[in-house]
């Protein structure tokens, strides 16, 4: 039976447990503030909330109940993408991250996730170190016929030459598995087998599922046929014109990243 005292001592702990939760989404997005400055610089308070929001009922799901668990399990999540789980790089990257004899908890869990982001980090950085050197072979995959020739059109050739230092780190499966999710999603959007390769690419950089990571609404938008401010949308853009936008955007983000701190 519900008398008024119990009715309010409910609405009470609602409001309490709403209290809680919203100063939790404050401190995690002034945290991500201070700590990944760079790679969120883009992306306003609105949608960093929301992005926060949705990774900690992930996280809870997934039996990680504490703040200090939640805010470390974010780190994966600015580098790979929220669903990084299901994205075969990141995989990779766990295996090198350590094993446990028995059942993991979610706790062990999350400092294998985060050795493994350690060392994938580190390969990234080296891959893309020479930024002249990525950005002229991701040309020359459009314009050099002689390159494409040499090349190839297997994914696997042009991801090994991107980014050898994360390739080498990714089994067989895995490998097989990105450049197929990468060229599935590519041809939901662009028509040639080098948008695919372009895909994969760049996946082992911001994850397979970059293009509808929340993280990078500005490659959403340059796929889509969108103005950079997505004031006005251009439907009749065709696939160069959506190509040139998806590599200004990907340029651009790479100069606001170009800076950031070793982690």
């Amino acid at each position: 039976m519900f008398t008024i005292d119990r009715v309010l001592t409910n609405a009470g702990s609602q409001a309490l447990e709403a209290e809680r939760r919203n100063l939790r989404i404050e401190r995690s997005t002034a945290f991500l503030r201070r700590r990944f400055p760079d790679r969120i610089a883009h992306l306003g308070d609105g949608d960093l909330e929301e992005y926060t929001t949705a990774h900690f009922a992930g996280m809870a799901r997934g039996g990680l109940v504490s703040e200090q668990d939640q805010l470390s399990a974010l780190a994966p999540a600015i580098y790979w993408g929220q669903s990084w789980w299901d994205d075969d790089m990141p995989a990779s990257m766990l295996s090198h991250g350590g094993h446990w004899e028995g059942p993991a908890t979610p706790r062990a869990f999350l400092s294998r996730c985060l050795t493994g982001l350690e060392i994938w980090h580190k390969a990234m950085r080296a891959d893309l170190e020479n930024r002249n050197r990525v950005a002229t072979l991701m040309q020359s995959l459009y314009s050099d016929q002689r390159a494409i020739a040499a090349r190839g059109t297997d994914p696997h050739v042009w991801c090994a030459e991107f980014a050898p230092a994360i390739w080498s780190l990714m089994d067989e499966k895995a490998r097989h598995n990105h450049t197929t999710q990468a060229v599935r999603s590519a041809a939901r959007v662009l028509p040639s087998f080098q948008d695919g390769i372009l895909f994969a690419c760049i996946g082992l950089v911001l994850g397979v599922n970059f293009a509808q990571n929340p993280l990078y609404p500005q490659f959403a938008r340059a796929l889509a046929g969108e103005e950079p401010d997505g004031a006005s949308s251009r439907p009749e853009a065709g696939a160069d014109a959506r190509r040139l936008a998806l590599g200004q955007a990907l340029v651009a983000y790479w100069k606001q990243i170009e800076g950031e701190p070793e982690q």
